[in-house]
């Protein structure tokens, strides 16, 4: 599913919640997108990050992109209007991404195929071009409410991920390298996505 990351900055003093028209007035954590409350408090400044909409969508199909854009953004008014009455009432909507963010669509057929063996047992590749710990992170391709959340130790990328099995002279970056939906729950993350395109 997609989200739609935004933020919320602390005031210092109390706001008035306003939900806007044809948004979801939740009232309790599981009628939420994700069934469940995720941000982070970050800079010590008040700023507080927040991963909470979910939207089940196909993200290489332009009709589905289009219904996320307008369905996550009602989410994340929602959700503000949520927090600021359990435990944020001094919090204001700061910033919202300027697009709802897809984990996952297509990705090639490589020379090989990462695979959830290779991340939970810290696989080591002799042509390794990018590393990553980040945790095995799958949310839930149904938008229902749950997620698979495993800790890794780390793992090496192969060179041969990037490279087509059918396509000759083609390097692929990033999401759209060869791997499983379990694998990619893994090194979908902007670091190792922008180590694997420093590589190719």
């Amino acid at each position: 599913p997609m989200t739609l990351m935004f933020t919320m900055q602390n005031t210092g003093k109390p706001v008035t919640p306003v939900l806007p028209e044809g948004c979801y007035d939740y009232g309790d954590v599981s009628d939420l997108p994700q069934g469940r409350r995720l941000y982070w408090e970050q800079n010590n400044d008040g700023t507080l990050l927040v991963n909470m909409s979910r939207v089940k969508a196909n993200g290489a199909k332009i009709e589905d992109v289009n219904y996320a854009e307008t369905e996550a953004l009602k989410q994340v008014f929602s959700i503000a209007y949520y927090l600021q009455k359990t435990g944020f009432e001094t919090y204001a909507l700061s910033h919202i991404a300027p697009q709802t963010g897809v984990r996952e669509t297509n990705q090639i057929e490589g020379l090989y195929t990462l695979t959830e063996y290779d991340v939970v047992s810290g696989a080591r590749f002799p042509d390794v071009v990018a590393q990553t710990n980040y945790e095995i992170d799958i949310h839930s391709p149904d938008a229902k409410k749950t997620t698979d959340e495993r800790k890794v130790s780390g793992y090496d990328i192969p060179y041969r991920c990037m490279v087509p099995d059918a396509i000759d002279n083609l390097l692929v970056a990033g999401r759209a390298i060869s791997a499983t939906h379990v694998a990619m729950s893994s090194m979908r993350v902007q670091a190792t996505c922008y180590a694997l395109g420093q590589a190719a």
